[in-house]
């Protein structure tokens, strides 16, 4: 009788997914220069629990680089409430989406930013928000951590050609003879 008690308690009352998803951006750090264009992804890693959603706001110095494009290609995301978009006067990027199929892994692509480079400096792009929504009936959100980075705008260091010196050769010369 008890067991019966107890698990229409777990049907009326499920238990909730705990889930430890995070948002990150792949390269975490990276070096460029001035007028330099480069990529970064952002993924979900669900950490075993299998995902249907997920949304994001993230931050960026508009004065240190330009967003030249949002892409969803290769993206786990099919469908999309709001597809990706950048605003430099409010230096924000915002997508949500959700998946055809649930997803399970560390790294389901979610959409990749092309950004330049304009000026020296330190530049953090960060999460300001997110969520991961488990595919459990109920979209619980099972994420933990949101990880954004840190990339360095400086000037190409470069290396000189190296400098090859013939080296002399040394041969005995025979200056004069002795008779």
């Amino acid at each position: 009788m008890s067991q019966r008690i107890f698990f229409l308690l777990l049907l009326l009352f499920p238990l909730p997914v705990l889930g430890d998803a995070q948002l990150y951006l792949s390269p975490e750090r990276g070096s460029y220069s001035p007028g330099e264009a480069f990529t970064i992804s952002v993924f979900a890693n669900t950490d075993g629990a299998p995902m249907s959603a997920a949304e994001a706001e993230l931050s960026f110095d508009a004065n240190m680089v330009s967003i030249e494009s949002l892409s969803i290609q290769g993206s786990i995301l099919s469908s999309w409430s709001t597809t990706p978009i950048y605003s430099s006067e409010d230096s924000r990027i915002r997508f949500a989406g959700w998946t055809r199929q649930n997803f399970t892994g560390p790294q389901g692509l979610l959409m990749t930013i092309t950004a330049k480079a304009l000026r020296n400096g330190p530049v953090d792009i960060k999460f300001l928000s997110g969520s991961v929504l488990a595919a459990d009936g109920r979209g619980s959100n099972i994420i933990s951590t949101m990880k954004g980075g840190l990339y360095t705008i400086g000037p190409r260091q470069i290396e000189p050609d190296p400098v090859t010196v013939p080296t002399p050769s040394f041969e005995p010369q025979v200056l004069g003879t002795r008779t």
